[in-house]
């Protein structure tokens, strides 16, 4: 395989990587590929084409990493700082249960939504909203909820 044909690989197990991230934390958050597309203004199609890493798509790569960039800004998800969170993330998922392998987290990089909302405003976001989400195990489904005490999801607009 000679280096543009590696380089071509690489790119593509990255971009393939990158959309399937993006679409499942699109489906975690319940919000229609319609949807998404009205509120970033940027078409269905191109989207999926993101979702499904098919980079080829694109005219050109430049529009390709701003879709991702505008797209995956639109979604976020993390772990807030509390000791509920180390109790439901560390010891039940990874210890208990054992739906993760144990030290997939680390509870000292969990965040607070108040730090993600203080670093996305002073980076120049926003519109910065969160929703609290919680895994129940024994039906195997995410949902909402009202508390941001463990998981939570947040969104942000840049203007830049």
């Amino acid at each position: 395989m000679s280096d543009f044909e590696l380089s071509v690989y690489k790119k593509e197990l990255i971009f393939s990587e990158i959309g399937l991230k993006i679409s499942k934390a699109r489906k975690l958050s319940r919000k229609k590929i319609d949807t998404v597309s009205k509120i970033l203004k940027i078409k269905t199609s191109n989207l999926l084409a993101i979702e499904g890493g098919q980079y080829t798509s694109f005219s050109d790569e430049v529009y390709l990493k701003g879709f991702i960039k505008c797209y995956a800004g639109y979604l976020g998800s993390t772990i807030n700082k509390t000791p509920l969170s180390y109790v439901k993330a560390i010891c039940l998922a990874e210890k208990i249960f054992k739906l993760l392998p144990e030290n997939t987290h680390d509870w000292n990089k969990f965040v607070s939504p108040n730090t993600v909302k203080t670093i996305l405003a002073s980076n120049g976001f926003k519109e910065i909203d969160f929703q609290g989400t919680n895994y129940n195990p024994i039906i195997s489904k995410w949902s909402y909820i009202n508390s941001l005490d463990t998981n939570y999801f947040f969104r942000a607009r840049n203007e830049s």
